[in-house]
């Protein structure tokens, strides 16, 4: 969403780990679905998480649920509540029922001011220089590709890279070491199937993340009216991290909390993890950028309980998808081609993935 997108919030939540986390991601599993023995938490919940997160608790603080067991209540309207099933990359013009928008997920300090991360050198934003006796010289598919007279980031070490840090409104940087504890390693073990006498292969390794005092996840959301939402305690991630979810009443817009960035103008900023075809980086003059997968567990509307493993197969109330997304990364910098701009923007505005907090961006 660009600048001219505003979309008024009514409530903050803020989402405080009660210890370390963990966030899987596609290296989790190998593709015959073994474990890899060495796993490490992403840094974030993906917006698939906290939706679910979301309209879970709106069925359960809205009293859709049978009285001694969490399955929803015969006749109860629970499509108008949190619409008739979870998010779906590849079918727009979804519903939530009562979840009208959420924004990205952002890192939130003491004062529940949002946290964005950014790419910086040397601990400082990214500052660009115009360079007109640079040129290089670069073999692609056969072809030789020309670079001359374009912008440079300056103080840029090949050896040291980018680092990913946060910014603030106020444009103060803080590094990952300000926010994130050294990681937490626990050895878990995956039991034996019912043929097998045991698992050599069972063991493996988790390096949990953990925040520093006073850092929670946060997000906005936009609920209806009727759509009742109130503290409580969540889990999320693998092995069911708890968090205490604080709903905070809001009447601000996400633009409004991102810092500006002016050494970087004329870049698109990326908010969050954005969907585009590859095709997009056609109408760049340059990018710095990374990509990040994503794959999300998918569930029907029904009265069941689902608590075994999804299928692969959307055979079920509850499945997981053989297709996976490359995603760029938040963080990320886009410099379009000047008279590709508006191309680019279009590329961007995928609505129905903006609407849970994906593809946000902002104009530098």
């Amino acid at each position: 969403m660009t600048k001219m997108s505003k979309q008024l919030y009514t409530h903050l939540l803020r989402f405080e780990p009660l210890g370390s986390f963990f966030f899987g991601d596609e290296s989790v599993n190998a593709e015959d679905g073994s474990m890899f023995y060495f796993q490490r938490s992403r840094y974030y919940p993906q917006q698939t998480t906290l939706l679910g997160t979301i309209r879970y608790q709106l069925l359960k603080q809205n009293g859709a649920f049978e009285t001694h067991r969490e399955r929803i209540k015969e006749g109860y309207d629970a499509k108008a509540l949190i619409g008739e099933a979870s998010f779906d990359a590849f079918t727009p013009n979804q519903s939530f029922g009562g979840i009208k928008q959420l924004s990205p997920v952002f890192v939130l300090n003491v004062a529940n001011q949002p946290l964005f991360e950014c790419l910086t050198v040397a601990n400082e934003t990214l500052e660009l220089a115009q360079s007109p006796n640079w040129t290089a010289e670069v073999a692609f598919k056969e072809e030789k590709i020309t670079w001359q007279n374009h912008s440079i980031v300056k103080a840029y070490d090949s050896k040291q890279g980018f680092s990913e840090s946060y910014a603030d409104k106020c444009l103060k940087i803080h590094s990952k070491s300000d926010i994130y504890t050294s990681l937490n390693e626990k050895i878990g073990i995956n039991k034996p199937k019912e043929d097998e006498a045991h698992n050599n292969e069972g063991f493996f390794k988790l390096q949990y993340r953990r925040f520093k005092k006073g850092y929670a996840f946060g997000c906005y959301v936009n609920l209806k009216e009727d759509a009742a939402l109130q503290d409580t305690y969540v889990t999320m991630g693998k092995e069911r991290s708890l968090f205490k979810m604080t709903v905070i009443p809001s009447n601000s817009t996400f633009e409004e909390q991102i810092p500006l960035l002016p050494s970087l103008s004329g870049g698109i900023w990326l908010l969050s993890d954005t969907f585009a075809f590859p095709e997009i980086l056609n109408k760049c003059t340059f990018t710095i950028n990374d990509v990040i997968s994503f794959r999300n567990i998918q569930t029907k509307l029904s009265t069941k309980n689902h608590f075994a493993r999804p299928a692969s197969k959307k055979d079920s109330d509850i499945w997981k998808p053989d297709n996976r997304l490359q995603l760029l990364k938040r963080g990320s910098i886009l410099f379009p081609i000047p008279d590709k701009r508006q191309e680019l923007i279009d590329s961007l505005n995928y609505s129905h993935f903006q609407t849970i907090g994906y593809n946000y961006f902002t104009e530098l």
